[in-house]
């Protein structure tokens, strides 16, 4: 199932369609892992790499196709404690980066569902920085549209030669609450 919220009208069918048994199936919770209250935490990982090699060498061409930024993406979704039927919501109001666009790629594939929050409007205006091309409205269950315009900047202010004020963070955490 996929559904794509870009209007007021489609809140309320989205919020429908994440609780519906194809996005939630009976026996899981609604968030993150199966906590129901999970989804108030953020997915974080690190790593500390021992690794003896010299700066100038650090990046020199490997024997094997290996991106650094999405294998650790990828051990951190096996290591972790997400299992199929959980749900992960993923925010990227632009919708090109790598992390967000590899988490829900990896979560598709370990049969976790997702929800992106993204901006349509600022993801139509941008290339994609995953190798694969796609961006977040790409690859996730469902799309929240979160409203934010090209630039993430809503309010004009005279003497600026630019708008400011980002609406993205607001509209994404009501957005979240909302579910």
């Amino acid at each position: 199932m996929r559904c794509v919220v870009d209007d007021v009208e489609g809140q309320a069918e989205a919020f429908a369609t994440v609780r519906s048994p194809e996005i939630v199936p009976a026996g899981s919770e609604l968030g993150v892992g199966r906590s129901p209250y999970a989804i108030l935490q953020a997915l974080s990982f690190s790593f500390t790499i021992n690794d003896p090699v010299p700066d100038c060498l650090k990046n020199r061409p490997q024997p094997l196709n290996f991106d650094r930024e999405i294998e650790s993406v990828r051990f951190a979704l096996r290591a972790g404690n997400l299992r199929p039927g959980d749900l992960v919501a993923v925010g990227s109001v632009s919708g090109r980066n790598v992390r967000p666009v590899e988490i829900a790629i990896a979560c598709r594939e370990l049969g976790i569902k997702t929800i992106g929050f993204t901006s349509l409007a600022y993801t139509a205006k941008v290339t994609s920085a995953h190798p694969s091309g796609k961006k977040l409205a790409d690859v996730v269950d469902v799309v929240i549209d979160n409203g934010a315009p090209f630039g993430d900047a809503a309010v004009s202010i005279a003497g600026y030669d630019f708008d400011l004020m980002p609406v993205s963070g607001v509209s994404m955490t009501v957005g979240g609450w909302l579910i």
